[in-house]
């Protein structure tokens, strides 16, 4: 395990896109560990049902004439609002590490919120400009949203010019397309939490995997500490 001292400058864009993120060996041996037939997958609600069960959210899904509900599956790493913050899989140093690399790159010291995987599956059933229900990941201020894309596919990320209203609660009348990101092995997309955003199914390849982190930044929320931050990659 190899550690450094890395100095964050901050993240100073909306929306940020970089190929080639981490290095080609953890990229192959991360994809190969989540494709495994033994890896397990969990059957996951729509992301609808989950918002609409606290009254407090449901300003933070939109269903528009473009929303289909789609079947996901999905694997759950870390969430802050376990019970002791927990570390639900055996596949947090992999994902931490990712999340490490990303996050240097993207100039951003981290506190995680949360990490999991999600495993899209192939619908050629859906018409072109169909997508799942866009929505905001967390509540937290000053977050962000980080996705890296475990392997090639089709079906890609959505994010929307529109952002949540946290004082008013309203949801936006209409959605407009701010940026697309196709997956690509080794590809991941940062941009600031409280964007709409929403993930398509694959048409051309069979699965959809990512890799998906909330975070803020450290320097941001005000942590005073130094901020020089040693990292430890494995």
């Amino acid at each position: 395990m190899q550690e450094r001292e890395i100095e964050f400058k901050g993240f100073t864009k909306d929306i940020e896109v970089i190929d080639d993120i981490i290095p080609t060996q953890l990229a192959d041996s991360f994809e190969s560990r989540v494709i495994d037939k033994n890896f397990p997958w969990y059957l996951i609600r729509d992301i609808q049902d989950y918002k609409l069960d606290d009254n407090e959210l449901t300003h933070r899904v939109v269903n528009d004439e473009n929303t289909v509900n789609t079947l996901q599956l999905g694997h759950g790493v870390f969430n802050c609002e376990d019970v002791g913050a927990e570390i639900n899989s055996g596949i947090y140093a992999e994902t931490k590490a990712i999340s490490d690399y990303c996050c240097q790159k993207f100039q951003i010291r981290p506190q995680y919120l949360r990490q999991k995987l999600n495993l899209l599956g192939n619908n050629s059933l859906l018409t072109e400009g169909k997508y799942n229900t866009p929505h905001i990941d967390n509540q937290y201020f000053n977050s962000y949203s980080l996705i890296y894309y475990v392997n090639d596919s089709d079906g890609d990320t959505i994010i929307f010019n529109e952002t949540s209203d946290e004082k008013t609660k309203k949801r936006p009348e209409k959605l407009t397309i701010k940026k697309r990101i196709t997956p690509k092995k080794g590809r991941a997309v940062l941009f600031k939490g409280d964007y709409f955003h929403t993930s398509t199914n694959p048409i051309n390849y069979d699965k959809r995997i990512v890799l998906n982190v909330n975070c803020t930044d450290l320097n941001e929320i005000g942590y005073k500490d130094d901020t020089k931050w040693k990292y430890r990659f494995i």
